[in-house]
């Protein structure tokens, strides 16, 4: 294997560069440990199925940073740098999550060497999306910094503004400015965290809004297009009819909300289904091991009655990876056992179910044998197509109180008062107004005191009592966790503990949708991923 070196050519900075500085902050040098909490932040938003490269320290190199490789994947960072974001002061991990997000940006676009004129495209997108997700993880760097920085790199290494396989200085500099300002003027880091959050509390629509928000400003990474995708999907399941939503999905763990849809007239089903399949293939394409891609992908074909092409999309995915997730063997009982092949869906199911915190495998196996044993006589896809919706709508509500914890009930925790601000009101960025219908999202130019990232969210919905008419503007202010191993006090949970810890609290959730945990009580939806907890949100509703 070649030996792969993509490095973001960083150096240091002069004194008169760093005046009005905090100097004080200077004489400390940031820790390994500190480094590395940067770097683990960056990888939860890059969402890199697990695959953190390793960090490793260097005092030989001629260069910052860079990322290699061979054998396994390594960010090295020089002693150097650590001075020099260091006299950044309060800026210091801007500083620091920026040349690291470069570097993390190549090895999730899986960047190889190849032909040398990929450098050029490697280098743009790798600016463009280290930029973006460090927005999006809070690290926000600011346009006279990028370029005051990037001036500096040519001029202290006497580098020629047109360096033979990589881009001219001004057109860097350019592209870099203008995806710093969109980023920055539209909020797209906040929007980005937003479409999750309305994600997560089910309103779906508005969540498509922001992805596609984002999406339009020509942010098309493979996952800002698997998760619009999954919005996509998520929209179909809300109105299909209701027996062939009598399964869940894992991006849809939210019974109530599809159980109870009924605008199926307003929805182009097939638009839809070509729009998601689409942006699942472009993001499988930009990452071609993107296993949230292939499972989602996997959904549409089952939905789409594609059971055999999903079938062999679950066993290409088990061939790559080496082994089955227990969604992935969950999928594939579903889509043997609606191709009436009974013992082929038992034994995944079992597979699926072995993993104690897969809700949805508990769910969907009950009630296969639930019908199974109620019709052992006719094909499975017959049962189904013969149910009511009443039946359909009974069986799942069943299901659900039994696999989760409704009735648990306990008092309020009061985590908001743990993490809003107590009197002094933040300054916040500007708004976005551009969707319709009417939506805001507003963000603290600063973290909280408490280390959490403040935003208000304003959006218009119809209420369904009242008539179409009728409008009311409905405002959260929700607080998103920003920091590697920031704990919930109340619950002694932090990022990286195991989905096991979180269930094995006496407060359990209320509702599961997809990876997030609602815990509607507390105001607290949790989210996890490959078993882990990643981060959580802690809201309030403005009356």
């Amino acid at each position: 294997m070649k030996k792969v070196v993509l490095s973001l050519m960083l150096t240091m900075m002069t004194a008169a560069m760093l005046s009005g500085q905090n100097k004080a902050s200077a004489s400390k040098t940031m820790s390994v440990t500190e480094v590395k909490k940067i770097l683990h932040t960056l990888a939860y938003y890059f969402e890199l199925d697990g695959i953190i490269p390793e960090l490793r320290m260097s005092k030989q190199m001629q260069q910052p940073a860079m990322y290699t490789n061979y054998q396994k994947p390594i960010i090295t960072l020089d002693h150097k740098m650590l001075a020099i974001s260091q006299s950044f002061g309060k800026n210091a991990e801007v500083v620091l999550a920026f040349v690291l997000g470069h570097e993390m940006a190549h090895h999730y676009l899986k960047h190889t060497p190849g032909d040398v004129s990929d450098l050029k495209t490697y280098e743009k997108d790798a600016d463009r999306w280290g930029c973006f997700y460090s927005h999006v993880a809070g690290y926000k760097i600011t346009p006279e910094l990028y370029a005051s920085l990037l001036d500096k790199i040519y001029e202290e290494y006497h580098l020629s503004d047109n360096i033979p396989h990589y881009p001219k200085k001004d057109e860097r500099k350019k592209l870099g400015l203008q995806k710093i300002q969109e980023i920055q003027d539209f909020n797209l880091a906040e929007v980005f965290n937003t479409a999750k959050f309305l994600f997560a509390l089910g309103k779906t629509d508005q969540s498509i809004a922001c992805l596609e928000f984002i999406f339009n400003k020509h942010f098309k990474s493979a996952e800002i297009c698997n998760n619009l995708a999954v919005a996509y999907l998520r929209k179909i399941t809300q109105t299909k009819p209701l027996y062939q939503r009598i399964f869940l999905f894992p991006f849809e763990f939210d019974g109530n909300t599809s159980l109870r849809s009924s605008n199926s007239t307003s929805v182009n089903l097939p638009r839809l289904y070509e729009k998601s399949e689409i942006l699942l293939r472009k993001a499988i394409t930009l990452k071609k091991e993107y296993a949230s891609a292939h499972l989602n992908l996997a959904c549409l074909q089952i939905l789409k009655k594609k059971y055999g092409s999903a079938i062999e999309n679950l066993l290409e995915l088990k061939s790559k990876a080496g082994k089955l997730s227990s969604q992935a063997s969950n999928l594939l009982a579903l889509a043997y056992a609606l191709k009436n092949e009974s013992a082929k869906a038992e034994q995944y199911f079992k597979m699926a179910t072995a993993d104690k915190s897969n809700y949805i495998a508990r769910c969907n196996y009950q009630i296969y044998n639930t019908l199974v044993k109620s019709n052992p006589e006719l094909d499975f896809s017959k049962v189904i197509a013969s149910l009511k919706s009443y039946e359909v709508a009974d069986m799942i509500a069943s299901v659900q109180n039994k696999c989760t914890c409704n009735g648990n009930k306990p008092e309020m925790l009061n985590l908001a008062k743990q993490v809003f601000p107590n009197q002094s009101e933040p300054s916040f960025t500007k708004t976005v107004i551009n969707m319709q219908p009417y939506f805001e999202v507003k963000s603290a130019t600063q973290l909280l005191p408490s280390g959490y990232r403040l935003v208000k969210i304003k959006l218009e919905k119809i209420n369904n009592e009242e008539g179409e008419d009728h409008k009311e503007l409905v405002k959260y202010d929700v607080c998103f966790s920003s920091l590697q191993n920031q704990p919930i006090k109340a619950l002694n949970i932090q990022s990286g503990d195991p989905v096991s810890k979180l269930l094995s609290l006496d407060i359990k959730p209320s509702r599961l949708l997809g990876n997030f945990y609602l815990y509607e009580n507390q105001h607290l939806i949790v989210e996890t991923w490959q078993n882990s907890v990643i981060g959580w949100m802690i809201y309030r509703k403005i009356e």
